[in-house]
């Protein structure tokens, strides 16, 4: 394998092992916040995982567009470039990029940052504060489309009290972007 490759493969295995930590530490120790308790049934749950996702694209469509005709900017994303160029020379990030990094983003920003300040400060608080953070985390420059996409990731995660809904939207739309970059 080539010296340049090994960072890449060597990211992709901590990102995994990470995410099973994560799980195992949620697992084992529970921190709580005001929606770590399920209030709706796993179909309804799916559902809204599904509709967050379709949600996502939109919030994507429309804040690109925004920043677009209000900013100036670029009508892409520096980041989704950047992943989708590694990808394309190592394959097996795509388990980072689909798999790995929507389930940690959603533990630090959905779990930890809102979940845990909603006991603080108000929900729309601490979903504006997560979601802030969440678009400087993502450092391209396009804070509204990545601002909204984490507002309305907190809307998933506070509507079905199952973190699971929000990673799988978010893993949804990672796969998807994926998918139709490369098909």
């Amino acid at each position: 394998m080539p010296l340049k490759a090994q960072p890449y493969l060597w990211g992709t295995l901590l990102a995994l092992l990470a995410c099973a930590a994560m799980f195992g530490i949620q697992k084992k120790f529970t921190f709580h916040n005001p929606y770590d308790q399920a209030h709706i049934s796993g179909p309804q749950s799916l559902l809204w995982s599904l509709g967050g996702a379709l949600g996502l694209f939109l919030v994507q469509i429309l804040g690109l567009n925004l920043e677009y005709l209000l900013l100036g900017q670029k009508l892409t994303s520096a980041n989704t470039s950047l992943l989708l160029t590694i990808i394309g020379k190592y394959p097996y990030f795509t388990l980072t990029v689909v798999l790995a990094l929507p389930i940690l983003e959603e533990f630090v920003f959905r779990k930890v940052i809102f979940g845990n300040l909603s006991q603080h400060i108000s929900p729309l608080g601490a979903a504006l504060l997560s979601s802030l953070l969440f678009a400087l985390a993502h450092g391209d420059g396009h804070y509204l489309t990545y601002a909204g996409m984490g507002l309305l990731l907190c809307g998933v995660y506070a509507k079905t009290h199952r973190l699971t809904s929000s990673m799988l939207s978010h893993i949804l739309m990672n796969a998807a972007i994926l998918i139709m970059a490369y098909y």
